[in-house]
C-alpha cells in the first residue's frame, strides 16, 4: 500500500464508542465548570493586531467565551503508512483532553484514547478492543500532551482570551500566546491572514516522532477553510506534524483532517447544553473540491477524505455530526 496520503475516498462518521476505562475521565472533564462572561469585540483592544483580526472575524458578540467542546472527526493518521480514523474527542481547555479514536490495521480494527486529564498524560490502544498493542504513561507522556493541549486549546477562538493565556507582540501576521497549564507555560505561536483567518500555530513540544529518546521539536498545525459552527468560525482542515520550519513538516504530516463534500449538522443555540441529540443524515465523506486552489501543497498531500464538526458553548457543545 502506499505512504501517500489516502485521497477522496469515503469513510464512516458514526461517533465511536468511548472506551469503557476512560470513560470516569470524560464525564470528569465534561463536568468542569465554564466562564460565565461573553464575548465582546472590545475585549480585543489590547491584543497584537493579528490577534483581533482573528477574534472579530471569528467571535460574534455575545458568544460565550472558555467553554468545551466535543468535536467528532474522520480522517487519516500516518502509523507507517496511512490509515483511516474515526474519533471523538472532548476538549475542554485548560482542564484536559480526551481523543477516542478507531482505526484500521489490515482486517481488524484498534480502538483506544489519548488523554491529559488531572495533569497526567496518558495512551491506551486495543487490537479489536481485547489485546493490548500500544500503552505509555509517565512524565515524557504528560509532557507531550500538555503541549497537545496548550496547541489545541487555541483551536477554539474562544480560548485565547482567556485568563491563562497571555499575549506578546509579534508582527502584522503572528503573535506568541503564552497558555498556562499546570505550573508550565506553552508558547504558541499563532498566524493570521490580512483578513483575519488563521492559517497556522506552532509550539515547541516534547515528543518522540522517531520512536526513540523524547526531545523538544517544532511542532506545526496548518489550517485551511473555514466553517461555522453556532456563529463561531473555526479552520475546515487540519494538517499536523513534527519538526515544523513554517511552512512545511521536515517528514511531511502525520495527522489530517479535511472538510465533508455535504451538509454540516450542528446546533443553532450555542446556549444549549450537552443533553441535545441532532439529527443528521448518513453520507459519503470526500474532499471538497474547492479546496484544491486554497493551499496547493495541502493538496498535494491532504489525507483522505474526512469530516469535522463541533459547536462550542459555556455549557458543553453538542457536535452535529458532519456528512
Amino acid at each position: 500500500m502506499s505512504d501517500e496520503p489516502l485521497v477522496g475516498q469515503a469513510w464512516p462518521v458514526s461517533r465511536p464508542r468511548i472506551p469503557h476505562d476512560t470513560r470516569t475521565a470524560w464525564a470528569q472533564l465534561a463536568g468542569t465548570t465554564a466562564h460565565a462572561l461573553l464575548f465582546d469585540p472590545a475585549q480585543t483592544a489590547a491584543l497584537p493586531a493579528p490577534v483581533q483580526r482573528w477574534l472579530t472575524r471569528t467571535l460574534p458578540p455575545g458568544v460565550p467565551l472558555g467553554g468545551r467542546a466535543e468535536i467528532v472527526m474522520t480522517g487519516g493518521i500516518r502509523l507507517g503508512r496511512w490509515r483511516p480514523f474515526t474519533a471523538t474527542q472532548l476538549l475542554a481547555p485548560p482542564d484536559g483532553l480526551v481523543w477516542a479514536a478507531w482505526a484500521r490495521f489490515g482486517p481488524l480494527p484498534v480502538v483506544g484514547f489519548d488523554r491529559y486529564v488531572a495533569a497526567a498524560g496518558e495512551m491506551r490502544w486495543r487490537l479489536a478492543g481485547l489485546i493490548p498493542v500500544a500503552s505509555a504513561a509517565g512524565p515524557d507522556v504528560t509532557r507531550s500532551a500538555a503541549g497537545r493541549l496548550a496547541g489545541e486549546a487555541l483551536i477554539l477562538p474562544q480560548s485565547a482570551l482567556a485568563p491563562w493565556v497571555r499575549w506578546l507582540p509579534g508582527d502584522h501576521r503572528c503573535a506568541t500566546a503564552e497558555v498556562a497549564l499546570d505550573q508550565r507555560r506553552h508558547p504558541v505561536e499563532v498566524s493570521v491572514d490580512d483578513v483575519g483567518r488563521i492559517e497556522a500555530l506552532a509550539l515547541p513540544r516534547w515528543g518522540n516522532p522517531d520512536g526513540t529518546t523524547y526531545a523538544e521539536h517544532r511542532f506545526g498545525v496548518r489550517f485551511d477553510g473555514e466553517q461555522r459552527f453556532t456563529g463561531v468560525t473555526v479552520a475546515r482542515s487540519v494538517t499536523a506534524g513534527w519538526d515544523w520550519d513554517g511552512t512545511d513538516w521536515a517528514d511531511g504530516p502525520f495527522f489530517t483532517s479535511s472538510p465533508p463534500s455535504s451538509r454540516t449538522c450542528a446546533s443553532s443555540d450555542p446556549r444549549r447544553g450537552c443533553n441535545e441529540r441532532l439529527p443528521c443524515r448518513a453520507g459519503r465523506v470526500s474532499p471538497s473540491p474547492g479546496d484544491a486552489d486554497a493551499s496547493p501543497a495541502y493538496a498535494t498531500r491532504r489525507g483522505p477524505g474526512a469530516s469535522v464538526g463541533f459547536s462550542a458553548s459555556g455549557d458543553c457543545g453538542r457536535i452535529g455530526r458532519a456528512v
